[in-house]
């Protein structure tokens, strides 16, 4: 199928998961990293690299570091329905493939990712300091292997934060801290030398 066609075929499924959801029916956000100049960081250091290619943005991160390597948008988010495809590339399936969002900082946020052997968590930061609202869980939902995609979604209205792995609804949760922010794309290795994992179709539809 033609990429166009397969991008609004997308669009469309994620329209309607945010009519069910009560927001606005606003594409916000659409990006297919098509453009290495759309606005995501890029960098190359010491604890990783993140990389547009072939329509992906790629996040290498170096597992000897006590790092998670992340690209974020430099935009204000507060409701919306986040829709994107996620990949393990190479290297250790062992890893995170993370969504940040709400981000005020490096430390304040909150956070979903799922892993390439199956696991989910959902999470938060305060200050530094991690507090779990789930996880790390299993899930069948949750495709394995490399050059898999896998679909996340996350949903959020007012203080109601809601989860999803291809279609399937992961966890629901109500917290408070954080009304709005950035959002930013991360990886992180747990073993092995290293993780690389992509993200593509990244969609933001609702209030912003």
């Amino acid at each position: 199928m033609d990429k166009r066609l397969i991008i609004e075929f997308n669009i469309f499924i994620i329209l309607v998961a945010q009519a069910e959801s009560g927001l606005s029916q606003d594409v916000i956000m659409y990006d297919d990293f098509s453009d290495p100049e759309s606005g995501w960081q890029t960098f190359t250091d010491e604890t990783g690299s993140v990389f547009y290619k072939d329509g992906w943005l790629y996040l290498k991160d170096l597992t000897k570091l006590d790092n998670t390597t992340r690209s974020c948008f430099d935009r204000h988010f507060s409701d919306f329905v986040l829709d994107v495809d996620t990949k393990l590339v190479e290297g250790t399936d062992d890893n995170w493939h993370i969504v940040y969002y709400r981000m005020q900082d490096q430390n304040n946020g909150y956070g979903f990712a799922i892993s390439s052997d199956g696991y989910y968590m959902m999470d938060k930061w305060i200050d530094g300091e991690r507090m779990f609202f789930t996880g790390p869980t299993e899930s069948d939902y949750i495709k394995i292997g490399r050059e898999i995609t896998n679909h996340i979604r996350i949903a959020c209205t007012g203080n109601d934060l809601s989860f999803y792995v291809n279609d399937n609804l992961l966890g629901v949760t109500s917290d408070p801290s954080f009304e709005g922010g950035n959002i930013c794309l991360a990886a992180r290795s747990l073993s092995g030398s290293s993780t690389t994992i992509s993200f593509d179709n990244f969609t933001i539809i609702g209030p912003t």
